[in-house]
């Protein structure tokens, strides 16, 4: 059996050696670039690509009743809507759908402005009463399930149209009123 060292082989094996490293090394390589720059592609389409209002909200469907409190300048104002009152939500629902939102690092720490929280009571597919939480700031910001989202548009227009909707449909809760 006649084996070589690999200090006597010749420069023509040698050649053959680095071709095929190359070769085996090159294309792994090509591989990372590709999934880092589609990775990057699909970040960057996650966070820009405008999303509508059912998207950001978990349920726009079977809503029963929001509980709504307005503030502004430090005032709290509640609001109830029911369904019982004759409400109909696709009118909010469109009101909000007028604007576009993209998804945003949850980043926020507070800020100034008018805000509208809302807790939505809502009937599942399964017949249980569920409910989420929805914060709206005038500053842009629309909180839900946790994840925040930037609106695109006018907020403040979006705020001011919300607010005067909600004060012609709802019935105005008292200072310590419960609501549930």
């Amino acid at each position: 059996m006649n084996t070589t060292t690999l200090y006597e082989i010749s420069a023509e094996e040698e050649m053959l050696i680095l071709e095929i490293q190359v070769r085996f090394f090159k294309l792994p390589r090509i591989l990372i670039i590709v999934l880092v720059l589609l990775s990057v592609l699909g970040l960057s389409l996650y966070f820009t690509y405008p999303l509508k209002i059912q998207n950001v909200l978990q349920q726009t469907e079977n809503i029963e009743r929001i509980h709504v409190t307005y503030i502004s300048n430090s005032k709290f104002t509640n609001y109830l809507l029911s369904k019982d009152q004759g409400i109909h939500f696709n009118e909010l629902i469109q009101l909000m759908d007028e604007i576009t939102y993209t998804r945003k690092l949850n980043t926020f720490q507070g800020g100034s402005g008018d805000v509208i929280f809302m807790t939505v009571f809502y009937r599942g597919d399964d017949g249980e009463s569920n409910n989420y939480s929805v914060d709206i700031r005038e500053l842009g910001i629309i909180i839900c399930h946790k994840k925040e989202y930037k609106m695109d548009g006018d907020s403040t227009e979006l705020i001011n149209k919300l607010v005067n909707w909600i004060m012609s449909n709802g019935s105005k809760l008292e200072d310590g009123a419960d609501s549930i």
